[in-house]
């Protein structure tokens, strides 16, 4: 079983995972597993799962069942230039979260189709979502726990975030700090929050505390609201219904956000100078995804993740010389 040792890129998982499996698929490199399939095979329970960029796209079709950690290098990476010294994504699609992977993170990917979620406690953070689809909850049981944040999602006027209406109860379901252009469609009884992101469509929610977001559909955002709380939020929309007087409606979209000029796909969402989504969420904080206890990372590169910021190769080397190589990393 090929293992790569690297504590000194991953201290915050370090109570978590004894082993990092290494993956990358470009050929010619020397990596011990050069497909995602492959290392989850090795991999005993609690491992990292380090998959590297590559201008090729991993092999889908993936079944978790047992608690592991995989790990991307990040998303927009040519246009946050700062981020990471290689520009490739890692690009994958279809991994399935069964019954087995409780405890589970996926962060730091680009999927061009769905996660798949069957069980309890898990992570989906600081991903990009450029499919049609993103976050499909499917449970069989009853399950809790599932933390979806800091994603970056491109669906459209198609489901995000959305359940099968056979799933059943799925309790504590956070969705904070995402950028969600797409639907949120939850069917099926959930229970949880949804705070701090950017909501382009119309959503279907139950049973939420939904605060501190700012919804930029002009027109109907909400399809059904049963049993929700509906304060703090931002919308562009001048009716809400649903909403009471701690909201603010009617906003002008061009009165909120830097925008993209001068900006990249992420950083165009920070808020400008006298936006009125600043201060307007609870407690005075400000509404968006770069605000609240957990603010949107760009590129999807958060705290403990591992950034490789320079490479330094020389030019040419001599027949039977040494090929010195300089690279520079941190954890951020």
């Amino acid at each position: 079983m090929n293992r790569l040792l690297l504590p000194f890129l991953f201290l915050t998982f370090a109570t978590q995972a004894q082993n990092i499996l290494r993956v990358n698929n470009i050929p010619g490199v020397n990596a011990p597993f050069s497909t995602i399939a492959d290392a989850v095979a090795a991999a005993s329970a609690g491992d990292i799962i380090l998959v590297e960029g590559s201008p090729f796209a991993y092999a889908a079709g993936i079944s978790i069942t047992k608690k592991l950690i995989l790990q991307g290098p990040g998303y927009f990476l040519n246009e946050n230039s700062s981020v990471q010294a290689s520009k490739h994504p890692a690009l994958t699609s279809t991994i399935t979260l069964a019954v087995g992977s409780e405890g589970s993170v996926i962060s730091g990917f680009t999927f061009s189709n769905i996660i798949e979620v069957k069980t309890s406690n898990i992570i989906i953070s600081n991903n990009r979502f450029s499919g049609s689809t993103g976050i499909l909850v499917s449970n069989t049981t009853v399950c809790s726990n599932l933390l979806v944040q800091g994603n970056y999602f491109e669906q459209g006027v198609n489901a995000a975030l959305y359940n099968n209406p056979t799933s059943l109860v799925f309790t504590n379901v956070v969705v904070t700090n995402n950028y969600i252009s797409g639907k949120i469609m939850w069917q099926a009884p959930t229970f949880g929050t949804i705070k701090n992101n950017i909501i382009s469509h119309q959503s279907t929610v139950s049973n939420y505390d939904i605060a501190n977001n700012i919804f930029v559909t002009a027109s109907s955002v909400f399809s059904s609201t049963t049993n929700a709380t509906i304060r703090n939020n931002l919308f562009v929309a001048t009716t809400v219904p649903e909403a009471d007087g701690t909201n603010l409606l009617g906003v002008t979209l061009s009165s909120l956000f830097l925008g993209l000029a001068g900006n990249t796909p992420d950083t165009q969402w920070k808020l400008k100078v006298g936006s009125p989504a600043i201060g307007a969420g609870e407690g005075g904080i400000d509404c968006g995804i770069y605000s609240g206890v957990t603010p949107y990372k760009i590129s999807g590169v958060g705290a403990g993740k591992p950034t490789i910021t320079t490479i330094s190769l020389p030019a040419n080397v001599p027949q039977n010389g040494t090929l010195n190589v300089k690279v520079s990393a941190k954890v951020n």
